[in-house]
């Protein structure tokens, strides 16, 4: 680093940064962005990405990459086809048989408005695109230019945006089809945009506003058809989902002179800058641009930080000697050429993200999602990080502080969540049809398999609080960007004011929200209740200095990324001073996120089960980091192994301790989707709201609250009565329910939340029942094999079936489970065992008294993928009496001892000549 140079640059942005970007701190807050709003703008223009111009995921060190897809939802007058991609109801589309139905495919009737009665055909239609800062060559910010085919057509294919990312990578690598659809304007956005804007908070960071507008221009002449049949057509206007070939008839024979050329003009929002040498815009826009161009900042060695699963960082790998050691959290250093910026400036700040597959986030059905617009997606994603309970550092760990012993209560105070964003199934799909080493040597449908299973196999989210859920609801309200909203809800709950001093209030929106949604179907009404009681919780529960609202979106490396998550400049956690080096004043900042600010998932305990030793060696992230670091530039202006002169020949790519494109050039493709368990990324900004990154790796330790292993066991007769007997996970309660645990020989009951009961689950020692919320309790677990209808009897075949799953992925096929046993043993009159097993076979006829299997016998020796946890036998009680099912499992070890979960449970069997039996068989004859 230069740090002169970089000083000089670093004033030049300052000076001249408004000159190439969208200035709107002149503007009111909620005025900003809504220029594509479809509530109150039927029709305009929109950019995939929506609104977020950002760089294809496996290219993020090509500036080229960084690609809009911009999309016109409008049509010459009086044809409407607005966002919803719809025909709308003032005129009728058909289908032109006559001779010249090469030139005009389609012919227009007007049924209603000024001009009803008459039919329009149009040629020269053209869509006219204006970017700020345009220009030509390589690092232009939006290249003008027209869209549109030399036919026009009223349709628009929606369903092409599916594959969005396929045609931006057509466009880098100049290969295949650019677009999906004539109209649609694909520009890359290039340019290393720096902010420069004062006086606007929700604007700085590593993006930036750059405006957009279009002019539509078209000549338009009117006909009179012969032949007409039908009543035409309107409505969707997707012609690759409808048949327009079964569109009415009608037949234009002769070629129309009256053409007269016409553009539509519409008034731009207030203050928008950008001038059309048209006379105007029909439609103009905003958008964010990804803004890559890296600052001055001190740089760290990656490093390895761990915790336990559902907890918080606590520890870090010390490289020298080789070993773990304490920590109070996540310490980085950052160092800036500009000794002026103060600390309540955005111009030196800090945020995190750390990246998780999609299985390892909770999901919601979205409540706007439309099965007939591709692009529409079906899910919401999102980590809930809940409020820890109150913690104190002696010295040497966190320590709780007990509040409540029956039942724990959390500390509402500090709120670390929630992180939204929604599955981007297009996304995902082209990373692992085009990218991923695995599944890009597959088939489409293979593929598509696999993405939906990973869907269906992502956590609910109904274990979650409903104000949780109402905002994610919020923020994923499509008429605006994700990050705008990000923004907005932090300035609103940390009290943040506008510019004219008044503070930022979202309830109005909110109520307008609510009742939008209740007119959505279930989805809809649900979502209204979840956004009520959002708004309930921030009426009760006031301000906040903590910024806890965050965004998620699909990266390279098949991988979620939950973030920024920015980091506050508050005592004890920032610090900051100028120092001179070099005889250059420089700014230098610390920052230390404490360990209970950085929780750790508690689905996201993978224990590097994808490291396992299926594909031979099993790596370590301290390899991982050693990989990255044991290079250092000497003197002589050579790369050298660490500790050594010898020249070590390595190339500029092999350093990723400073930046994330250094880092994916080197594990991209071979080991990115392989990260052991969490990966973040801190990005830090200089006063350009420049970034630049710095790497470490989370390891989870699955020995955390929650993280034992879950079983179930189903028994069932040939009568069909089914007894399903397991203690439900955190994330199969509802939010609300508890588990209340009785000690049948002393009485004494206990309650507990989600998330607090860590005992084995013998069922034979205790009593466990569900409360639900609203319903009361329920009866205990398994009483149904001691009494009722459904019990069972000698001589009868019972189908019995064992399921386990840990809390690491239930994607995979061993589902975290590494070993399992059952056993069934008999028990005396007062319920004591007797050390008597009955002889169980397993499926490949074997008898024994168990039936035992592990990831380390033959045939795995080792291989989880080849490990199945299931287990399903066939049994026959010969004798009645009492009996204990005793199921036992265990999930994957990696550097300590596995967890293990015992299911113990009673089984009553009665005689076949019972009074029971006899009463029962009485009553079937009746």
């Amino acid at each position: 680093m230069v740090k002169r140079i970089w000083f000089a640059l670093a004033v030049l942005c300052v000076v001249a940064s408004a000159s190439f970007a969208a200035d709107v701190s002149g503007l009111a807050t909620d005025t900003r962005f809504d220029t594509n709003d479809p509530t109150k703008h039927p029709t305009g223009i929109m950019s995939i990405p929506k609104n977020e111009i950002r760089r294809i995921p496996d290219m993020i060190d090509k500036p080229e990459s960084q690609i809009g897809m911009w999309i016109p939802m409008v049509e010459p007058e009086p044809v409407v086809r607005g966002f919803d991609n719809r025909i709308k109801d003032n005129v009728r589309i058909y289908r032109n048989t006559g001779t010249t139905a090469s030139k005009y495919p389609f012919l227009v009737k007007v049924v209603s408005g000024p001009d009803a009665g008459k039919w329009f055909v149009y040629r020269n239609v053209k869509y006219h695109w204006v970017f700020e800062d345009a220009g030509e060559g390589e690092h232009s910010g939006g290249v003008n230019g027209t869209s549109g085919g030399d036919v026009w057509t009223p349709f628009y294919k929606a369903s092409g945006a599916e594959k969005a990312v396929n045609y931006m990578r057509n466009i880098v690598n100049g290969t295949g089809d650019r677009t999906w659809d004539p109209k649609v304007y694909p520009n890359a956005h290039k340019k290393p945009f720096d902010s420069g804007i004062s006086g606007t908070d929700d604007t700085k960071g590593s993006t930036v506003l750059q405006e957009v507008g279009m002019t539509l221009t078209y000549e338009r002449a009117e006909v009179a058809p012969t032949g007409v049949t039908g009543d035409g057509y309107y409505g969707n206007a997707d012609n690759g989902v409808i048949d327009t070939n079964t569109i009415s008839p009608a037949q234009l024979n002769s070629e129309p002179t009256n053409w007269e050329s016409k553009k539509l003009i519409n008034a731009t929002p207030e203050k928008f800058g950008l001038k059309s040498d048209l006379g105007g815009f029909t439609a103009v826009n905003r958008v964010y641009v990804e803004d890559y161009s890296a600052p001055s900042v001190k740089s760290t060695d990656v490093k390895i930080y761990r915790g336990n699963a559902g907890g918080f960082v606590d520890s870090v790998y010390d490289k020298s000697t080789n070993s773990w050691k304490k920590v109070q959290g996540i310490l980085f250093e950052t160092e800036d050429d500009n000794p002026n910026a103060v600390v309540t400036s955005d111009r030196l700040k800090a945020s995190m993200n750390y990246e998780c597959g999609n299985m390892d986030l909770y999901k919601l059905d979205n409540p706007a999602y439309d099965p007939d617009d591709p692009t529409s997606e079906p899910y919401i994603y999102f980590v809930y990080l809940p409020p820890t309970y109150k913690m104190t550092w002696n010295g040497s760990s966190w320590e709780r502080v007990k509040i409540s012993d029956n039942p724990p209560v959390f500390d509402d105070t500090v709120v670390y969540g929630p992180y939204v964003g929604p599955a981007k199934k297009a996304e995902e799909y082209d990373y692992y049809k085009n990218i991923d080493p695995i599944w890009s040597r597959r088939s489409a449908e293979e593929v598509e398999d696999y993405i939906t299973n990973r869907y269906a196999n992502a956590y609910s989210a109904k274990s979650l609080a409903p104000w949780a859920r109402g905002l994610c609801y919020f923020i994923l309200d499509e008429r605006n960007s994700g990050l705008l909203k990000i923004k907005t809800l932090n300035s609103h709950v940390t009290g943040k004011k506008d510019k004219d001093g008044r503070p930022i209030d979202v309830n109005p929106e909110i109520d307008a929200m609510i009742n939008e949604y209740k007119e959505m179907g279930e989805r809809g009404k649900k979502a209204a209740a979840d956004l009520a009681a959002f708004k309930a919780h921030l009426a009760a529960n006031g301000k906040t200095d903590y910024n806890r609202f965050s965004y998620i979106e699909f990266k390279d490396g098949g991988r979620y990324c939950v973030g920024p998550i920015e980091f506050e400049k508050i005592a004890g956690i920032y610090e900051e001073k100028n120092v001179t080096v070099d005889g250059q004043e420089v700014k230098q900042a610390t920052w230390m996120i404490p360990g209970p600010r950085v929780l750790l998932p508690k689905h996201f305990a993978v224990n590097s089960i994808e490291w396992d030793s299926t594909a031979g060696t099993r790596h370590s992230g301290e390899q991982m980091a050693t990989d990255s670091q044991n290079f250092v530039l000497g003197n002589d202006g050579k790369w050298h192994r660490v500790n050594t002169a010898a020249d070590a020949g390595v190339p500029l790519e092999l350093q990723v301790a400073g930046t994330n494109s250094n880092f994916i050039n080197k594990y991209g493709h071979e080991w990115m989707q392989k990260v052991p368990d969490l990966m973040f990324k801190v990005d830090m900004a200089d006063c350009c709201g420049n970034t630049t990154n710095q790497v470490g790796f989370l390891k989870v330790n699955d020995s955390g609250e929650g993280s034992k292993p879950n079983c179930e066991c189903t028994l069932s007769d040939a009568n069909g009565n089914d007894h399903v007997v397991g203690v439900p996970a955190d994330d199969q309660l509802d939010y609300g329910d508890k588990l209340i645990v009785k000690d049948p020989r002393t009485g004494e009951v206990s309650e507990y939340a989600q998330a607090s009961s860590l005992q084995d689950n013998d069922l034979t020692t205790k009593e466990i029942s569900i409360n639900k919320s609203g319903e009361g309790l329920q009866p205990p677990i398994g009483s149904s094999l001691l009494s009722g209808d459904k019990v069972i009897y000698e001589d009868t075949r019972l189908n019995i079936a064992a399921h386990a799953w840990d809390n690491i992925d239930n994607f995979h096929k061993h589902r975290g489970i590494s070993y399992y046993k059952m056993q069934i043993q008999e028990l005396d009159a007062n319920g004591n065992p007797t050390g008597k097993y009955e002889l169980l076979e397993d499926e490949n006829g074997n008898k024994d008294e168990k039936i035992e299997r592990s990831i380390f016998d033959p045939p795995y020796n080792g291989r989880l993928s080849q490990f199945k946890p299931d287990l399903k036998f066939y049994h026959i009680f010969r004798n009645p009496g009492l009996y204990r099912v005793e199921y036992t499992v265990r999930d994957v070890p990696f550097d300590s001892q596995p967890n293990e979960q015992r299911l113990f449970f009673r089984v009553k069997v009665l005689d076949l000549k019972s009074d029971n039996r006899t009463i029962e068989d009485h009553q079937r004859r009746q």
